[in-house]
């Protein structure tokens, strides 16, 4: 089955919406995304959560001493900010992309968030430093007298360390596409995470890759490549591919 799905950067919502509704229908899933040449195995966990910060507010003129949302949040972005990630687990990644609130220039806001995205292959990583981000985010705010509350966007389950997948690297899937992308001259180079539609497949316990559909660069950023030659070696990998595992059965 060639399935085309939607709003993979909103949260995966296309792909979730399909294997919700096929329980049990796909043996392997090969989702084509990222950069060419790289074939991931496994899922990065991610947690999309939004910290708000509220207040009474007040003018300008009387904002002296007063409880200031606006300066709960950029104690604790910096506080966040300063988080070391331990070595040896997995490592995470995290970012901080959208800040919000705030109506006019003259007062103190009532209400103001900041939206944290959180990575890790590690489950255990990534709820440790969950807990700890609430934890700062929470200490913040009662020194300051703010209220906060928090809304979990998204939440897709960690995959697990390289260490973790040795199974999976071993097995059919991999191994085929390791030997596709070999016979056609192309970078077959593996990487034990992933952060495409393909993590939907990892966490249900589906044999699973994501593939290259083109080299390019710089996503998510005004000067975001791809070039357009490499797609036609990227779309004979995927063919042979599919033709390659007709005949194979649920792997592990």
């Amino acid at each position: 089955m060639f399935i085309g799905t939607v709003q993979e950067e909103l949260g995966l919502n296309g792909m979730r919406y399909w294997s919700r509704h096929h329980p049990g229908m796909a043996d392997m899933l090969v989702a084509m995304d990222g950069g060419l040449g790289r074939i991931g195995y496994g899922a990065l966990g991610i947690e999309w959560t939004r910290y708000r910060f509220r207040s009474e507010g007040g003018h300008t003129n009387a904002s002296t001493g007063k409880p200031h949302p606006v300066r709960v949040l950029a104690d604790t972005v910096h506080s966040i900010y300063q988080l070391r990630i331990p070595e040896g687990r997995g490592g995470a990644v995290y970012n901080i992309g959208m800040i919000g609130g705030g109506k006019i220039f003259n007062a103190i806001p009532q209400d103001v968030y900041f939206t944290m995205d959180l990575r890790s292959v590690n489950g255990q990583l990534l709820d440790s430093l969950d807990a700890e981000i609430t934890a700062r985010v929470s200490a913040a705010a009662e020194a300051n007298g703010v209220r906060w509350d928090m809304e979990r966007v998204q939440e897709i389950p960690a995959g697990g360390t390289a260490g973790d997948l040795t199974d999976r690297l071993a097995g059919p899937l991999v191994q085929t596409a390791i030997d596709v992308y070999g016979s056609l001259g192309l970078p077959n180079g593996t990487i034990a995470s992933g952060s495409t539609d393909g993590n939907i497949g990892v966490g249900l316990g589906i044999p699973t890759i994501s593939v290259g559909r083109s080299r390019g660069g710089n996503q998510h950023t005004l000067t975001e490549w791809a070039d357009g030659p490499s797609a036609l070696p990227a779309t004979k990998a995927v063919l042979l591919l599919a033709v390659s595992l007709a005949g194979v059965g649920p792997a592990a």
